[in-house]
């Protein structure tokens, strides 16, 4: 009886261990790339704005779909020769097409147009919607596609 009660014990522990270290992370946030740099921090997002059921997957680990108002989102620093890249692929179905956008979420490019502050965040902000993918350094409200805070970047293919 006292083996049975420790091993039950045991297994609670072990229950809550294993809560404690994996069970935080939220389904939309991913782990931290590793980096070389102290400086140069970045946070990337990408929210879906109207485009229901969306697939997607980026080189970073990512959830698989992203609905109207859901935003993923991850932080990294520049790697030493500020070569980073992450792609992301995305896909929804609509009118019996496969409509699918493949983009550089970021690249030496678009640490261009997010900022390259060594002492501050730099924000890369991704709209998803049923025009196409839009990008903005900063989040104000996206109005309407005449906002000059939103740049047009990818446009939806269908097969």
């Amino acid at each position: 009886m006292k083996f049975l009660l420790k091993w039950c014990f045991f297994l609670y522990l072990m229950l809550h261990f294993c809560i404690i270290v994996n069970g935080f992370d939220t389904p939309l946030t991913s782990k931290t790339p590793p980096s070389s740099k102290f400086f140069e921090p970045y946070r990337v997002y990408i929210s879906d704005k109207d485009v229901n059921h969306v697939v997607f997957q980026c080189t970073v680990p990512s959830p698989w779909v992203l609905r109207p108002g859901d935003t993923f989102t991850w932080k990294f620093r520049r790697d030493f020769f500020g070569t980073n890249k992450y792609y992301c692929y995305f896909g929804w179905i609509d009118s019996g097409f496969l409509w699918k956008i493949q983009m550089n979420a970021f690249d030496p490019d678009v640490a261009k147009m997010c900022g390259q502050n060594l002492f501050h965040m730099n924000r890369c902000y991704w709209l998803l919607t049923k025009d196409g993918m839009y990008f903005s350094n900063n989040n104000e409200t996206f109005q309407n596609v005449e906002d000059d805070n939103w740049r047009f970047m990818y446009t939806w293919n269908h097969d």
